[in-house]
């Protein structure tokens, strides 16, 4: 059976992509959400393990006799109240990203003043900190470009303020190290994001692809059956009157290619509700057939194909019918006092040559069937080849295609 579909490439139509097919990558897509879930747990668990060191840190602090004074006795609250706020906000962060990281970094604020006004250095809060790195990189992966501009600013901010205030006396290590985590968090944010950027584009890439497939699709097959029941249609009212069963003959041929051409349509609409390839046939008992119907319908057709060429399968096979059927479509169109048309399917060296010449005073230019011809230039072009059309050197209408046998998929 002949494979036919865009270019002729064999395969499944992509915009069906919602129900994932029984393959590696499906599983991996079937296991993101349960991914997800296990990141998320690890996150929570490290921040909450983050939680009880500063919980632990503060108690030893307030076991420590050379604490004295208010605000040495305020010191551990004032960081694990930080830790657990962080906690909170990484809980939260998918439903209240903005809110909770701007609450956070006014908290760290507040609590570096009051620190400088109280004269007391605050415990460092590992699990603050860390919550500002996890804000930062769900912001820049998730939110518009403002939003995460706005999170990783206040972020920055908090932190600054979170580690430049640690009971010690040398804070600048530590606001090195923490600047630097969340810059590495914002870079891991970055990266996500392109990843998701980058899947987008594809997405977006093959459905635009397979709508230029089905456009393709439907003005090749379709396209071809209509023009020959308006061709025959034309003939039967002219005849009519002066010889009705030449009529009748009109009107029958008529009848088969509307039927052919529901049976083209129903094929097309058959492989998009069941996202398989729009197949029929035999590609060069098609063209045998192709030239035959063209010959019956009066068009005075000389044709000449390569035997050797009758091996050739699949996107290949299928250009070469696909740009046959367009080119003869365009004579029935545009053609006017066409008494030849030269069909040869040749093949030269490595490569094989299709071309259709009729000898019309005007065989039409690419403004009149623009789409056709882009559709001939782009199957051509997939496989690697080059395609032309315009005016012959001796008159008449031209179209070639040059594609190589070995033509990539």
């Amino acid at each position: 059976m002949f494979e036919m579909s865009a270019f002729g490439v064999d395969r499944q139509a992509k915009w069906l992509d919602t129900e994932p097919q029984a393959s590696a990558s499906s599983w991996v897509a079937r296991g993101r959400p349960t991914i997800a879930k296990l990141t998320d747990a690890l996150i929570v668990t490290a921040s909450v393990v983050l939680l009880a060191i500063d919980a632990m840190l503060a108690i030893l602090l307030m076991l420590n006799s050379d604490i004295s004074g208010q605000a040495g006795v305020l010191s551990p609250f004032v960081a694990t109240s930080l830790s657990l706020v962080g906690v909170l906000a990484v809980l939260m962060r998918r439903r209240y990203l903005v809110p909770i990281s701007m609450a956070m970094a006014v908290l760290a604020v507040v609590s570096g003043i009051v620190g400088v006004i109280l004269e007391s250095n605050w415990v460092p809060s590992f699990a603050a900190l860390f919550a500002f790195a996890v804000l930062s990189a769900q912001a820049v992966k998730l939110e518009p470009a403002t939003r995460a501009i706005l999170v990783v600013s206040v972020s920055v901010v908090g932190v600054g303020f979170i580690a430049a205030s640690p009971m010690s006396q040398a804070p600048a290590a530590l606001i090195y190290m923490s600047e630097f985590g969340l810059t590495c968090a914002v870079g891991i944010g970055l990266y996500q994001r392109w990843g998701i950027w980058s899947r987008a584009s594809a997405e977006s890439a093959a459905r635009s692809d397979e709508r230029l497939e089905i456009a393709r699709e439907l003005h090749d097959t379709v396209g071809h059956h209509v023009t020959a029941m308006v061709v025959q249609a034309q003939a039967a009212r002219h005849i009519a009157a002066q010889n009705p069963e030449a009529a009748i003959d009109a009107l029958e041929r008529i009848e088969n290619a509307g039927t052919e051409s529901m049976r083209a349509m129903r094929q097309v609409v058959m492989g998009l509700r069941n996202g398989e390839p729009t197949t029929w046939g035999d590609t060069w008992a098609e063209i045998d057939e192709l030239l035959a119907d063209a010959s019956d319908a009066g068009l005075p057709i000389a044709a000449r194909i390569d035997p050797s060429l009758r091996d050739e399968r699949g996107p290949l096979a299928s250009a070469v019918l696909r740009i046959l059927t367009e080119s003869l479509t365009n004579v029935r169109r545009h053609g006017e006092s066409v008494t030849r048309i030269e069909v040869t399917v040749l093949g030269q060296g490595d490569d094989v040559v299709v071309s259709v010449h009729d000898d019309g005073l005007s065989a039409g230019t690419p403004g009149h069937d623009a789409f056709g011809l882009v559709g001939m230039g782009e199957r051509a072009e997939a496989l690697g080849g080059t395609f032309w059309a315009g005016s012959a050197p001796g008159g008449g209408w031209l179209v070639k295609a040059v594609m190589p046998r070995q033509a990539r998929s």
